[in-house]
């Protein structure tokens, strides 16, 4: 659903202005390079997917969000990482011998 509604949001941004005379980008244009440089394709083509986790727009977001909190708070000073020893857990084996 957010996927649809961003794509729908993009292609509406996109006037047919920017896309030359004829409305439409042909293989030409975009090796000429001059419609590359309007369109900012290399960075903003897909812009639009900043909504959806595992899309490289988020991921981009995700990391300038990051470096923006460094740059506010400081470098981390302290980092731990924790996981559950679930191999060890008497009650989950007892529930996934129930299970099989």
């Amino acid at each position: 659903m957010r996927l649809r509604d961003s794509v729908s949001i993009a292609m509406r941004n996109r006037s047919s202005s920017s896309l030359g005379s004829t409305g439409h980008i042909t293989a030409g244009e975009l090796l000429n390079g001059d419609l590359s440089e309007k369109l900012e394709l290399s960075e903003n083509s897909y812009a639009f997917l900043h909504n959806i986790r595992g899309a490289s727009a988020y991921w981009d977001k995700a990391k300038l969000d990051l470096f923006a909190m460094f740059r506010t708070l400081g470098p981390p000073t302290f980092f731990i990482t924790l996981s559950a020893d679930d191999m060890n857990w008497f009650d989950l084996m007892c529930v996934l011998a129930i299970c099989d």
